[in-house]
């Protein structure tokens, strides 16, 4: 059965190294490092046949954890340039294999939208991964409404990936501890980005985004019951809100299958989102490097769905969402 991987990483070697120079978060890089850090050439072949074995015909790549919101402007804007012309690199040597994700500096929102503008039309370039907040800053900040106003005239996806939690430099144990704060932090940091999104009404202005949120949406499946009511008291006490209870809006998002799979989440995800609107997603390197598509691709078929159901998910939602 044919497939395309909507969650994939691609690491840029310069962003890397210039982190291990100003002594950035070393655990962190050490965990990319080892999740294959390496020019592009020197690996592109190996995943290509992993691909050909499972019959995936395209990889969705982005640009790995952690994203560029740093206090640094020049830098944010230095790295997103070098990380989106090496995926324009990429798309262009192998035009049926690898699509993108566009990233952007979006602690300046004149930037982003100049560096969208700028890469936005390169072949394979489908739409743009945002963090799931900007270094602190939310992404229902009201200064980022120019650049939501920009992605709503262009039609565009964003993909939102999590960022480790806001603060987690300030209680050691959580990061350091199990790895709590990538298998447990990051899927409750999607899902508070995105219930402030929708909460913020941003999906009731700008209609034409569709959204991607990684990791089968985070906690959302399981607690929009909660959100929904904290929505009903939040209007009870007259405050401004999004106009729609926020699973109406939860409803139109996609999301992928890059974790840990069982029955039952898989199976709540598409109950909130419909099996049209689940994609299936490694987030290759991570969990076991070229392997993870095999095992994300075993959990689904050993759950017994329909065979029109995983057409569904492991290709056809891609392919309409993304036109790729």
């Amino acid at each position: 059965m044919k497939k395309i991987d909507t969650h994939c990483h691609i690491h840029c070697k310069r962003y890397i190294e210039e982190l291990k120079r100003r002594g950035w978060a070393l655990r962190e890089v050490s965990i990319i490092e080892k999740a294959g850090v390496m020019d592009w050439q020197e690996y592109v072949e190996a995943r290509i046949a992993s691909m050909d074995k499972l019959d995936i015909e395209r990889q969705v790549l982005s640009p790995a954890s952690p994203l560029c919101y740093f206090e640094d402007d020049e830098f944010n804007l230095y790295w997103c340039q070098a990380a989106n012309d090496l995926l324009a690199e990429v798309c262009r040597k192998y035009p049926d294999r690898f699509s993108g994700f566009v990233t952007v500096p979006l602690r300046n929102v004149k930037h982003a939208i100049d560096e969208l503008k700028r890469v936005i039309d390169a072949p394979g370039m489908v739409g743009v991964v945002l963090g799931s907040h900007l270094g602190g800053k939310m992404l229902d900040s009201p200064e980022l409404m120019p650049f939501y106003e920009e992605l709503n005239k262009m039609g565009l996806t964003i993909f939102i990936h999590p960022a480790p939690p806001v603060d987690i430099d300030k209680v050691p144990a959580y990061q350091q501890l199990y790895n709590l704060h990538q298998f447990i932090g990051f899927l409750f940091d999607t899902t508070m980005a995105v219930a402030r999104m929708v909460l913020k009404g941003i999906f009731e202005k700008y209609e034409n985004i569709n959204l991607i949120t990684s990791h089968l949406g985070g906690t959302l499946p399981y607690v929009y019951h909660s959100i929904d009511m904290m929505w009903e008291s939040l209007v009870e006490d007259h405050i401004e809100v999004s106009p729609k209870p926020p699973s109406e809006y939860f409803k139109r998002f996609y999301a992928d299958t890059g974790r840990p799979l069982k029955a039952a989440t898989l199976q709540c995800a598409i109950a909130l989102l419909g099996e049209r609107h689940i994609l299936f997603g490694s987030d290759i390197p991570y969990w076991m490097d070229f392997n993870a598509p095999e095992r994300i691709i075993s959990a689904i078929e050993g759950i017994d769905l329909p065979v029109q159901t995983e057409e569904k998910i492991f290709y056809e939602n891609a392919k309409r969402l993304l036109r790729c």
